[in-house]
């Protein structure tokens, strides 16, 4: 590539950081989109990634001056499709704290998906869920599908996704009697993520809360009783009664209440 008002290329430099090329000589951008044709492995994805196979966003970036409608109106529709189902994917991935590789793999099952199922009519938030679920557990990762609120409607399109994908059905109808309380999965969160304790291991303590179904005590200390008894330490009691500004004995009393159940 030679610069346009140089005419060499001796002075041109890929400016990786600012993502463009620039001539060094006078400062002319000879070309202001640099894409990294290596393909790298992402530690927090688990997986190869390749600037060029990104199809969940856009290949350039709106230059000033152009109005947004301008913009996106030029753009491929396909290309805005992925991306509205990209942020509706972060927004629920986020707000989850599951682990990071499930994230690729539901936009693969996705694009797969997309090109041979419709899903016109269906809730798009719901759907995702669904491919969160099904990835979840392909990967054998403890997931308990109340995670997600809705936990009936998100089975019953695990289910229509499966028969589409000539998969065999095996859905877990939800036990409905099953007891579950948002509130208490919210301190066990707050306080597994003071502790430093792993996604996959706080999806397990969630299962332990329907054990608080009889239990007339406040939800915060039900919660940080729930994780010492999955852990069955006793030191952490004190530990977690400093977190969470609790009293050891109510956290002890709790315990025993909950071993009951």
């Amino acid at each position: 590539m030679n610069c346009e008002k140089c005419q060499t290329d001796r002075y041109i430099y890929d400016d990786e950081v600012n993502g463009c090329t620039v001539c060094t000589n006078c400062g002319l951008i000879a070309n202001g989109l640099l894409i990294c044709e290596e393909s790298t492995w992402d530690k927090s994805m688990d997986c190869m990634t390749h600037s060029l196979c990104d199809k969940f966003s856009l290949p350039m970036q709106k230059m000033k001056g152009v109005s947004y409608r301008s913009f996106f109106i030029n753009q491929d529709p396909y290309t805005l499709k992925l991306m509205n189902f990209n942020k509706k994917l972060n927004r629920i991935f986020n707000s989850l704290n599951i682990n990071e590789s499930i994230r690729e793999d539901v936009k693969n099952m996705y694009i797969e998906c997309e090109s041979k199922i419709s899903f016109k009519g269906r809730n798009m938030d719901v759907i995702i869920c669904s491919f969160i679920y099904i990835v979840a557990k392909k990967k054998n990762f403890p997931i308990d599908v109340k995670i997600f609120g809705n936990d009936s409607e998100v089975m019953r399109n695990v289910k229509f996704l499966k028969e589409n994908m000539n998969e065999s059905v095996e859905v877990v109808k939800p036990n409905e009697e099953l007891y579950y309380d948002a509130d208490i999965e919210a301190y066990i969160r707050r306080y597994a993520n003071i502790l430093q304790i792993e996604r996959i291991v706080i999806q397990s303590i969630l299962k332990h809360i329907h054990k608080a179904q009889y239990l007339m005590r406040k939800k915060e200390i039900i919660a940080a009783s729930i994780i010492v008894l999955y852990y069955d330490d006793p030191k952490m009691i004190l530990r977690i009664a400093k977190i969470a500004q609790l009293a050891p004995g109510a956290i002890k009393s709790t315990i025993e209440e909950l071993k009951v159940n």
